[in-house]
């Protein structure tokens, strides 16, 4: 055990955890929390940094409930941050991607449990109900470990023929490797598409099922209309997950991103963002803000002031591998207490 989650057990037994949560301190800030995906099947055990199972977030939820924490909407959170309002033990719920498991896994334990949250949705994929390409083909390449398939020969990769499967930790490398090839050679979404089916046929995944059942899919639009207003609130994630360098081309992907989602969510209109893969950096603040954003995001550690800057907002990405107590600590903001990184170097960001 390192030597932080020692502290963060030890505060949380001596009651110092408890007595930081009720000060004044805390008050005056806001614990943003991130998740990503629940579980369908068994993406967790592939992407455990990235899906949980339904059962460890209702737990998750559970927590905030019986620990009195006031779990607001992030727009009604950030207004009385600013204004200095918070009431005591603020915390804000926020989901990235917007796939299909937060409509049919994480939306009733929410309902359940009367939680608010903030779900970003990365739209291109919205309407082609196709998995989306980088954690499909990380978690097929996943299914296949421990066996003598080449993957490289299999994804015509000639530079990863040979690639070892022994491992989760191998596959993994071997998924990231796949990915980042296929976008150096400009593969087109089809082509993605087909990538991910020749996995599947070589490794015995019935590829129709695969699709049927709706892992790594975005939510369809029938689904984006559904979602509980005002419980549930959307969010921007860019129209194809990615930051352009260009302001013509980033504009775009908020255009794109917000049109979408008018066009399935009757007409609403978000104007809060989440930076895709955490790609935030000081050229993107001047268009966001000439973009009407009104805050975004980050996956940098630490709870947000009225001090922070909306287009730089700090959050903790909670997954199945955090302790209880690592998890406590961040939400009473003992975590702050510890020494870390300079949050913001934006000269280094990107």
């Amino acid at each position: 055990m390192s030597l932080k989650k020692h502290l963060f057990r030890a505060a949380n037994a001596s009651g110092l955890g408890k007595a930081i949560r009720d000060s004044q301190w805390r008050r005056q800030r806001l614990s943003i929390l991130c998740y990503h995906s629940i579980s369908l099947r068994d993406e967790h055990e592939g992407l455990p940094k990235l899906y949980m199972t339904a059962s460890f977030f209702k737990k998750r939820m559970q927590y905030l409930r019986r620990q009195g924490f006031n779990v607001l909407p992030l727009s009604e959170a950030l207004t009385a941050m600013y204004a200095g309002t918070l009431p005591r033990r603020s915390v804000a719920l926020t989901f990235d991607d917007g796939t299909r498991d937060f409509f049919e896994c994480a939306v009733p334990i929410l309902s359940e449990l009367n939680i608010p949250a903030t779900v970003y949705i990365t739209t291109s994929y919205s309407e082609r109900r196709w998995p989306v390409f980088d954690t499909a083909i990380r978690y097929l390449v996943w299914r296949a470990r421990g066996s003598d398939i080449d993957v490289g020969a299999v994804c015509g990769m000639p530079s990863l023929l040979g690639a070892p499967l022994a491992s989760d930790e191998a596959c993994f490398a071997t998924g990231m490797s796949v990915r980042n090839e296929a976008v150096r050679l400009g593969f087109s979404a089809v082509q993605k598409h087909e990538l991910l089916h020749k996995l599947a046929s070589a490794i015995g995944v019935d590829f129709d099922a695969f699709v049927g059942g709706g892992q790594f899919q975005i939510m369809p639009p029938e689904q984006i209309s559904k979602l509980p207003t005002p419980l549930i609130d959307i969010g921007l994630h860019t129209h194809r997950h990615r930051m352009p360098r260009d302001e013509h081309l980033f504009g775009r992907e908020i255009q794109d991103n917000q049109e979408s989602i008018c066009r399935s969510a009757n007409g609403r209109k978000p104007t809060h963002f989440c930076y895709p893969s955490g790609e935030y950096g000081k050229i993107f603040l001047p268009w966001l803000d000439s973009a009407g954003i009104s805050s975004a995001t980050t996956c940098v550690p630490g709870l947000a002031t009225r001090r922070s800057n909306p287009l730089l907002l700090p959050r903790f990405i909670d997954t199945m591998a955090t302790s209880e107590d690592t998890f406590a600590s961040w939400l009473d903001g003992t975590s702050e207490w510890l020494p870390r990184r300079s949050i913001y170097r934006l000269d280094e960001a990107l």
